[in-house]
């Protein structure tokens, strides 16, 4: 009697943070793709460049801009190249840029594999920068599975949590991290 009352007790609770997290994923405009495991597939393609309109405008001029750079190249490794030159020339606060190239190359016909060159290179770099570049790159559908694998393993490792712990959202999960260690915010 006593089990059961507790099964039902936390069959409430699983409901309530279920209901919760549809409602929470439905302001954001997420909660339309829900995967069998339960799992949202978050994608914020849609998402404005942060730091304002203006910011923003002249965010996606730029990524337009670099974008067309890009494209006229035809040799994979001189695409790469001239990426890791973009990625270097550009200041901490315009780094979303560059995910978002890569992003675009990514679900590009021809794609240069500006996954690979954008992890070496942010390898360099703060984790303020890294870490939330390469969540946003795991939201992507068309990161292949070595990469996926390759990226949260990476993630675990840096934010310490073991390979046995299902993650549900590493959005939630880097920001908390670096929000409890601020000194990775100033490297």
């Amino acid at each position: 009697m006593k089990t059961s009352k507790n099964l039902g007790v936390v069959m409430t609770c699983l409901f309530a943070l279920s209901s919760c997290r549809k409602a929470e994923l439905s302001e954001d405009g997420r909660a339309d793709k829900i995967e069998e495991g339960g799992e949202v597939e978050a994608s914020s393609r849609s998402r404005i460049l942060s730091g304002g309109s203006e910011r923003s405008k002249s965010g996606q001029a730029r990524v337009a801009r670099f974008l067309s750079e890009l494209k006229k190249i035809s040799d994979h490794q001189e695409r790469r190249n001239s990426f890791s030159d973009i990625l270097l020339d550009l200041p901490n606060n315009e780094h979303d840029i560059a995910v978002e190239l890569v992003i675009a190359d990514l679900n590009s016909e021809d794609p240069a594999n500006l996954v690979s060159e954008y992890l070496e290179m942010s390898s360099l770099m703060s984790p303020a920068l890294q870490l939330p570049g390469i969540v946003r790159l795991l939201e992507e559908p068309k990161l292949l599975p070595l990469q996926r694998a390759a990226m949260e393993q990476q993630l675990r490792q840096d934010i310490g949590i073991t390979p046995d712990q299902i993650v549900w959202d590493w959005r939630l999960l880097i920001g908390d991290h670096l929000r409890k260690n601020e000194a990775l915010i100033s490297e």
